[in-house]
C-alpha cells in the first residue's frame, strides 16, 4: 500500500520527521476524559439548528466565548446587603456635634476667626485660632455663660457651611466678608469607622492604598489611601456627600488605622483589606491639617 510499512506508524509524515511512539491506551483515556467533560454541551450543528438557519446567528454562536456563571440565588439575594449596610449607617445619627453660630460685626472689625480652607472632597473651613476680644470670642463668652460651653467654637472645629452654602470654599470665604453671617459648625473626631460588607474575597471595593511615612509621624510607616475608584468606597463618599456627612468622607492621605481587630502593621492591614470576606469595620484617621491660616 504505497510507501506504508510495518515500521512506519504515520505514512503522512514527511521524510526525515522524528516520530514519537504513541501510547494507545493513554490516548484513549484522554479522549474519554474529553468526551466526559463536554457531555451535554451543544455541538456546532446543534447551535446552527437553534439559529433557525440564520447564518449570522450561527456565526455568533460559533464565536461565542463562555463567561463566568451567574451568582447563585443565595448570592443574588445577598447582592444588596453591602449597600443596605451603608444606607443603615447613614440613616442613623452621625454622633457629630454640630451647631449654628450667628455673628455680626461692629463697624470695621472682622469676625476674629482664623481658618484653613480645605479644598479636598470635604470642602470645609477649619478653625485654627480665635482672636481674643473679637466678635467670635465675645459670642463664645456669652454662649458659655448661658450654660452651653460645648457650643463654643474651638480650634479644630469645621465650618461646613456659611449662610447655607455647602461644599464651596470660595463662596463660603467670600461670605465671611459680609457684616453678618450664620455658620454651621461641626466638631469632628480624629477617627471614624466605615462598616463594610464583602460577599467574596475578590469583590472590588475601589480603595487603593500605599505604605508610606505617616503624615503625622514621619518615623512611622502607615497604610494611606491614595485613590478611590468605582466600588463600595466611591458609593460611600457619594452617600456621605448627599447626606451632608462630610466628617465621614474618605480622602486621599487618610490613614487606614485598623481593619477589624488588625492594627499591628500596615502590611498586615493591607493583606486583610485585600482578602477579607464578610462584614468588617474599618477605622480611618484623618490626615493632619496644614499650618497656614487666613483670618476674617
Amino acid at each position: 500500500m504505497g510507501n506504508q510499512c510495518s515500521c512506519d506508524p504515520s505514512p503522512c509524515a514527511p521524510p526525515g520527521t522524528a516520530l514519537l511512539p504513541i501510547d494507545v491506551a493513554e490516548q484513549a483515556a484522554r479522549m474519554d476524559e474529553f468526551e466526559e467533560s463536554t457531555k451535554g454541551l451543544p455541538t456546532k450543528n446543534e447551535d446552527a439548528k437553534k439559529s433557525d438557519g440564520n447564518p449570522l446567528a450561527a456565526e455568533a454562536l460559533d464565536n461565542f466565548q463562555p463567561v463566568a456563571p451567574p451568582l447563585s440565588a443565595e448570592a443574588e439575594a445577598d447582592d444588596e446587603k453591602p449597600r443596605d449596610l451603608m444606607l443603615a449607617h447613614f440613616a442613623a445619627d452621625a454622633g457629630i456635634l454640630h451647631f449654628d453660630v450667628d455673628l455680626a460685626k461692629n463697624g470695621n472689625e472682622g469676625f476674629g476667626l482664623a481658618h484653613i480652607p480645605i479644598e479636598d472632597e470635604t470642602s470645609t473651613l477649619v478653625v485654627v485660632a480665635i482672636q481674643s476680644g473679637g466678635c467670635l470670642w465675645r459670642r463664645n463668652e456669652k454662649t458659655a455663660e448661658l450654660g452651653k460651653p460645648e457650643h463654643t467654637v474651638r480650634p479644630g472645629d469645621r465650618i461646613v457651611s456659611v449662610n447655607g452654602v455647602f461644599s464651596d470654599v470660595i463662596t463660603m470665604r467670600t461670605s465671611l466678608k459680609n457684616q453678618s453671617v450664620t455658620l454651621r459648625v461641626e466638631r469632628w473626631p480624629e477617627k471614624f469607622i466605615v462598616p463594610v460588607r464583602r460577599r467574596y474575597p475578590t469583590e472590588r471595593l475601589g480603595l487603593a492604598t500605599e505604605i508610606a511615612p505617616s503624615e503625622s509621624e514621619n518615623d512611622r510607616m502607615a497604610l494611606l489611601v491614595n485613590q478611590i475608584s468605582d466600588g463600595y468606597f466611591a458609593d460611600w463618599n457619594n452617600q456621605a456627600s448627599a447626606t451632608k456627612r462630610l466628617s465621614e468622607l474618605i480622602t486621599c492621605g487618610t490613614e487606614v488605622s485598623r481593619i477589624g481587630d488588625i492594627d499591628s502593621s500596615p502590611e498586615a492591614m493591607r493583606e486583610a483589606l485585600n482578602h477579607f470576606e464578610g462584614s468588617i469595620d474599618i477605622e480611618f484617621t484623618r490626615p493632619p491639617l496644614e499650618p497656614d491660616d487666613d483670618e476674617d
